[in-house]
């Protein structure tokens, strides 16, 4: 399993009116089954919200990679990496 989110995009007001708390969004999810150990080329596509949240940003963003699976004895294993997403330039 692999998800891709991010905290820049959503925020929600902090208890009793203190400063605003940044909110988690999952951009996109994706599964992908390997018969053995080795790399994937695995493509994530944003959601309609998650495209409705990058449409208005102007600026790049940090997100955050999960992936996650089961190794040869059958134990979950995970790994996260940070990431920035920059905006695509247009003409």
């Amino acid at each position: 399993r692999v998800t891709l989110d991010t905290a820049d995009l959503a925020s929600s007001p902090g208890r009793g009116g203190s400063t605003r708390r940044p909110r988690t969004i999952a951009l996109a999810r994706s599964r992908v089954e390997l018969k053995r150990a080795g790399e994937a080329r695995i493509w994530l596509r944003p959601g309609p919200r998650a495209r409705r949240l990058l449409a208005r940003r102007r600026r790049s963003l940090d997100v955050r990679i999960l992936v996650s699976g089961l190794d040869g004895a059958g134990r979950r294993v995970g790994a996260a990496r940070l990431a920035r997403v920059g905006r695509r330039s247009t003409g």
